[in-house]
């Protein structure tokens, strides 16, 4: 198909063509999803990255807004077979927003040399884009989605505003703290976070390109359940949906692995196990084979936060599905549309009134 008409809202081509704007045959047919790019400046002068889909019939004035993980971008909600999760939304009737935060994409500071901070896409990316999404669909809540630390921004902001306008939620692959097997202990240590602050000095050039290309080599199969499988589908998702993990942000994670405390990403008060429950219906998914986050880690945030109605689902073999899924695969994985989207929409759907707009 050709996306040379579709252009964003400052002006430029569309920095994406998204897969799932050439639906097959019984699809959307000629009428295709609208979609818009555009950014938005945070009260600390990062211009942050919204991508906005509006689907050919809109059934709900209710906003849908996804989250990425660290080290991840918005392209993995809409990069896999038929349009991944959006793709989904988008034919259920929804309006979908994904955030790309600081450091990452397009996204930039007006100076060129702001800091990146996991807290700070917290208290300052996450809130400049609810209220953005606010102002322009004039609707009180919004639904939520969010993969990895992107689902753990929607448990800390949660926990830290007192009135959130999310009416319902469905994290992915999101645990209250992150498994030791992500790294040796040894890097998990004070001295280790030191080590990083260092290194984030020093300008480390062509070598820095080198460490990186090989610390995603070695997590390609804890993204990918049998990886040789999907060959197509990692070439892409290294090409277009990895972002760069800058030395503060790396530290952050290091601090938060080593003290097992989400006190390390955000201000919270108390620890997890003193935290208030969620005020709205949550649904936890998670991969049965996922090394970074795994089940009995996603259901201890599901048994610490899962408010009044909460599901938690595990998606893999022994539950019927057609492959173990891992940490990116569950969103990139070719039966993705068939065994995890639809767990996204029916969650999203529930309690919806049906405005019935084009």
């Amino acid at each position: 198909m050709d996306h040379a008409g579709m252009t964003s809202t400052n002006g430029s081509p569309a920095a994406v063509a998204p897969a799932f704007f050439e639906f097959g045959e019984g699809g959307v047919g000629a009428r295709v999803p609208a979609y818009l790019h555009e950014t938005i400046e945070t009260a600390d002068r990062w211009h942050i990255g919204i991508h906005r889909f509006s689907p050919v019939d809109r059934n709900t004035e209710i906003p849908v807004i996804m989250l990425p993980g660290l080290g991840l971008n918005s392209w993995i909600f809409y990069g896999g077979a038929g349009g991944g999760t959006v793709g989904s939304l988008l034919q259920a009737g929804r309006e979908v927003w994904l955030l790309d935060f600081r450091g990452v994409g397009a996204s930039i500071h007006a100076r060129g040399n702001g800091r990146v901070r996991i807290a700070d896409r917290l208290t300052e990316d996450l809130p400049a884009m609810i209220a953005h999404v606010q102002e322009l669909t004039d609707s009180d809540q919004m639904d939520m989605v969010g993969h990895g630390l992107g689902g753990v921004y929607i448990y800390l902001y949660a926990l830290i505003e007192q009135n959130t306008p999310i009416r319902r939620a469905v994290t992915i692959s999101a645990s209250l703290r992150p498994s030791p097997q992500v790294l040796p202990a040894a890097a998990r240590g004070r001295v280790a976070r030191e080590m990083v602050g260092l290194l984030g000095r020093v300008p480390l050039g062509r070598w820095s390109g080198r460490l990186l290309g090989r610390l995603r080599t070695r997590l390609i199969p804890a993204y990918f359940h049998e990886p040789q499988g999907q060959s197509e589908v990692i070439e892409a998702f290294v090409d277009q949906g990895l972002a760069p993990v800058r030395h503060t942000e790396f530290a952050e994670l290091l601090s938060w692995m080593s003290i097992q405390d989400l006190r390390a990403l955000a201000p919270v008060r108390d620890r997890y196990t003193g935290m208030r429950r969620l005020g709205f219906p949550t649904r936890f998914l998670v991969g049965a084979d996922d090394p970074i986050t795994p089940p009995h880690l996603v259901f201890e945030a599901f048994d610490k936060l899962g408010g009044q109605e909460r599901d938690f689902v595990v998606i893999g073999r022994a539950h019927g599905h057609g492959r173990d899924y891992r940490h990116v695969d569950i969103l990139l994985g070719d039966e993705v549309q068939q065994e995890v989207s639809p767990l996204v929409v029916d969650w999203l759907s529930r309690g919806l009134m049906v405005s019935g707009h084009a």
